[in-house]
């Protein structure tokens, strides 16, 4: 380079460059993330303004905080995060914003799961990881910085998240004593484990043969089927215990669809786990194995139509939003690829590509090792409870054929609604 008159890079900035990720961490606009900050700061309530205060001068002062932030969703942990963090990187130092699960990291600025040391780390969903995560995490930080004596290697920790799972609830109120188990008869024949809760009749759908469809046009409607927006699409979804379930209306909502479609059919192969070989094509036809099925693998036959939504099952591409439980509306099918737009996330708006890729699923109870190429895909009119997770709701349905596993999960169903008129449930 100085042969050419160029600049030699000093050692430091070498050591930068060498390292991808300290490079990401490194690259923010600061005058961006400080006109972002004088925006947001005036906004922050007392309670959210005085965990600012506590973590921007224990950052400021050098004095290690180990603290946990709680709040029921929709209380504002999100945007305090994004706050500190806008903060600090406006600054020039290093705040690494992580979550459990993939599709809660999208709600943070530049969020990902957990990689690296940091001056900072906020992790949010904190309740959702096992206590040995943060076991793990201290004890390797101790090590890498070679600090035995500091919890987590002196590294400032700012956990958050809601043990309850939910969206806002009013104190004292039904869904709240859901959340706290303090509401139910208990059954008879399993009295410790389980109980009956009654449902208000004004949130019931009355059950008959054409209940489902009730549920459905509730939600839905006919306008969002016909003519939808990413808008209406991303405050809408009918929620129920299972896959299987989800599937089936799934299924029958895409019927209902008036828009163009396409079917796209998956490559299907096996490979077996032992040595015998003879005729193991004709033991497992493809017929056979197009009919499999496996969690977190689409069908053999995925069947779309243009402006319907569809989660991803796979990660893709966190940087471009593209995680597992990212929510997208169709706009194009194409032979080799999909066309369509985020609805989820920090990236909201951005056109992506989806590929097809490969799905492997090995297990004990199958004599081969099969083998998917499919699009990462499925439709998302309807999800399980798991997946509604983090989301606010103006209309849903709530469907459950079967008694739900724990008061948990009927809590997280019922508070994705954002009032007591968004909310129907058919039994």
């Amino acid at each position: 380079m100085a042969v050419f008159g160029l600049l030699i890079p000093t050692n430091q900035i070498n050591g930068i460059l060498q390292n991808r990720l300290l490079l990401e961490e490194m690259s923010y606009d600061r005058e961006a993330l400080k006109r972002q900050h004088q925006i947001l700061l005036p906004q922050l309530n007392i309670d959210r303004l005085s965990v600012y205060n506590v973590v921007r001068e224990s950052i400021e002062n050098r004095k290690q905080i180990l603290m946990f932030v709680y709040g029921h969703g929709g209380t504002g942990k999100t945007f305090l995060w994004t706050n500190i963090i806008s903060y600090l990187r406006s600054k020039g130092k290093i705040v690494l914003a992580v979550a459990a699960s993939g599709i809660a990291s999208l709600l943070l600025p530049s969020g990902t799961t957990t990689h690296s040391s940091t001056s900072l780390i906020v992790w949010d969903e904190a309740p959702m990881s096992d206590r040995r995560c943060f076991e793990f995490l201290d004890r390797s930080l101790r090590d890498v910085l070679d600090c035995d004596d500091q919890l987590f290697g002196g590294i400032f920790v700012l956990l958050g998240g809601d043990f309850r799972q939910t969206l806002p609830v009013l104190p004292k109120a039904w869904l709240l004593r859901i959340g706290d188990e303090a509401i139910g008869v208990p059954d008879k024949d399993d009295p410790q484990d389980s109980s009956f809760i009654e449902i208000p009749d004004s949130l019931l759908i009355k059950p008959g043969s054409e209940s489902l469809k009730t549920l459905i046009h509730f939600v839905y409607g006919d306008t969002t089927l016909t003519t939808p927006t990413v808008a209406d699409l991303l405050v809408k979804a009918i929620v129920s215990l299972t896959n299987d379930t989800a599937d089936d209306i799934n299924e029958q909502i895409i019927k209902m669809v008036t828009s163009d479609g396409r079917t796209y059919n998956s490559l299907d192969t096996i490979q077996p786990n032992g040595k015998y070989m003879s005729d193991f094509e004709g033991l497992y036809p493809i017929e056979y194995l197009n009919h499999l099925t496996f969690p977190g693998i689409p069908p053999h036959e995925l069947k779309l139509k243009i402006h319907c939504p569809i989660m991803l099952l796979r990660n893709i591409n966190q940087k471009q939003g593209l995680c597992n439980g990212t929510s997208l509306i169709v706009s194009q099918l194409l032979p080799n690829v999909i066309k369509a737009t985020i609805m989820t996330g920090t990236c909201i708006g951005k056109r992506v590509y989806i590929p097809r890729i490969k799905f492997i699923h090995k297990s004990l109870d199958i004599p081969f090792t099969f083998s998917r190429k499919q699009f990462p895909l499925k439709v998302c009119y309807a999800m399980t409870i798991n997946k509604s997770q983090g989301q606010s709701l103006r209309r849903i349905g709530v469907y459950l054929p079967q008694p739900v596993f724990s008061h948990g999960q009927l809590y997280v169903a019922l508070s994705r609604a954002t009032s007591p008129d968004s909310i129907k449930i058919l039994l």
